[in-house]
């Protein structure tokens, strides 16, 4: 809705440069008053990591929508709460440990 830039202007300064893109929709607008959902959250994430051929990488989200159980797969994810984000200090600590160990 806001735009890659705009959201990276709000993170901390010391995320703004590891922000290197969004995802596609998970929800398309069909017809004026119809939306469909075309894909889970984690299947619009696998698809940017894979036409991006990403090797490290982490997810930033409010919602673990289609994410396997795979911890393998799992510690790409840092869920947050949508209405705090990463004013969660919490937050902020599994961020670090998710870049520490998806990330070189």
């Amino acid at each position: 809705m806001f735009g890659i830039e705009a959201i990276k202007s709000l993170a901390p300064a010391w995320l703004q440069g590891r922000v290197t893109g969004a995802t596609g929709d998970v929800v398309r607008c069909i017809a004026l008053f119809e939306l469909r959902k075309v894909n889970t959250v984690f299947g619009t994430i696998r698809n940017c990591v894979q036409q991006n051929k990403l090797l490290h990488w982490v997810s930033l989200d409010d919602s673990d929508d289609g994410w396997p159980s795979d911890p393998a797969v799992k510690r790409h994810l840092v869920k947050v709460d949508a209405s705090s984000g990463l004013s969660d200090p919490k937050v902020i600590k599994r961020l670090e440990a998710a870049l520490r160990e998806c990330a070189p």
